[in-house]
């Protein structure tokens, strides 16, 4: 009785042993590879410490949110969840070179949202190159980023107008909106810094217009009044700063503080609520050349800010540090989608080719992997950055 038991047993565990080698076999024949529910790493970096991190944490509660928004619609890749991994840059070279080496060995992400400063940008780029990583720069301006011969040119993307696009149209603002012949400059002295000043310089000069007084300061000075002393006493018809919210808010105030009214102009955060909020009434009146503006008229920007809010209510309106880096990571994801894969070799390739619906326009990349949405030139009115008119930039 035991034993007819036993050859009873033994025959179903060879039938169920034999159903399972047919299915695994037919699942090696179709050529497909098993689902797998392994989350896919995104990097990113930003300035979380330092001068810069009012802007840092924009970024990185932007790319939280776009990473929020695909997991909760399901994830990618037949249902894959997105893991984001955050490193702090300071806003410093080296310390975006350490970030990304972190990210790449260690954390095995399969592409990056960054750099944001384009120093910073610049140094990665042959790490990126290195191990074969894409990362897609929200903010990084500077034009040889992407217009140059830099090592790891062909392994970075940017979804944000260069200054040498934008350089044009703004000179062209000033010379005939504004008026102003002779212009003088404040800038911060990095490779932003420097290299939208001479864009603005070429494009100022073929218009017949001077720029007789450059002047540069370090990022996270507090006392300009030295310089703008020097620029007052060269009496221009406006003045162009280049400078990020912080230290924009500051100029303006001394600005103020020096009693000279002039037109003032601005390449950097000048339209955003963090340098409104900083500057308080100093900001009223400054015009800015801005990537985006939260008062930008489109169905996308609309739902856009009503999200921020909705998920950050106690911050400031979205600004080009959140709209930037939010569509970055939109665009990295949207290339994944696209790549069907996780290889970042992959990625990269389905980056060249990849087209995603924007918050302000449609974003795609032209053969030296850069964007072109419009900018906006913007004026401060009663706390407000107010869109006065859009610029295409292709």
């Amino acid at each position: 009785m035991f034993g007819s038991k036993l050859v009873r047993r033994s025959k179903m565990l060879l039938v169920v042993m034999a159903i399972a080698l047919i299915v695994t076999s037919l699942a090696g024949c179709s050529g497909k590879k098993q689902p797998t529910d392994e989350a896919i790493k995104i990097g990113m970096i930003a300035p979380m410490t330092g001068p810069q991190q009012f802007e840092g944490q924009t970024e990185v509660n932007a790319v939280k949110m776009a990473v929020d928004e695909v997991n909760k619609a399901g994830g990618i890749l037949g249902g894959r969840m997105i893991t984001l991994i955050s490193e702090d840059d300071m806003a410093k070279p080296a310390d975006g070179v350490s970030a990304i080496e972190k990210l790449i060995t260690k954390d095995k992400v399969v592409a990056i949202q960054g750099a944001q400063w384009s120093s910073v940008s610049k140094a990665i780029m042959p790490v990126l190159e290195k191990y074969g990583v894409p990362a897609v720069t929200a903010i990084s301006t500077a034009p040889d980023i992407t217009e140059g011969t830099l090592p790891g040119k062909d392994w970075i993307f940017r979804v944000i107008p260069h200054d040498g696009l934008v350089a044009g149209s703004f000179a062209n603002f000033l010379k005939n909106t504004l008026k102003a012949s002779k212009v003088d400059v404040l800038a911060v002295n990095d490779d932003w810094g420097r290299q939208s000043t001479a864009a603005i310089k070429t494009e100022f000069e073929k218009l017949g217009g001077t720029l007789p007084v450059i002047e540069y300061y370090t990022g996270g000075e507090t006392n300009f009044l030295p310089q703008l002393t020097k620029i007052k006493n060269d009496k221009p018809d406006a003045l162009f700063l280049v400078a990020q919210s912080q230290d924009g808010s500051m100029i303006v105030k001394q600005l103020k503080e020096l009693g000279w009214k002039v037109p003032v102009a601005g390449l950097g955060a000048f339209a955003s609520d963090t340098f409104i909020s900083l500057a308080k009434d100093a900001a009223e009146g400054v015009y800015s050349l801005a990537q985006y503006a939260d008062g930008v008229d489109t169905a996308g920007n609309k739902a856009f800010v009503d999200a921020w809010k909705a998920r950050y209510p106690k911050s400031l309106l979205p600004d080009k540090y959140a709209w930037g880096p939010y569509t970055a990571t939109k665009v990295i994801i949207k290339a994944i989608e696209k790549a069907g894969s996780t290889d970042p070799k992959k990625i990269q390739e389905a980056l060249k080719t990849v087209t995603y619906d924007g918050i302000t326009g449609q974003i795609a990349f032209d053969q030296k992997h850069q964007a072109h949405p419009d900018v906006y030139i913007t004026q401060v009115k009663n706390g407000k950055a107010v869109v006065v008119n859009a610029v295409p930039t292709k």
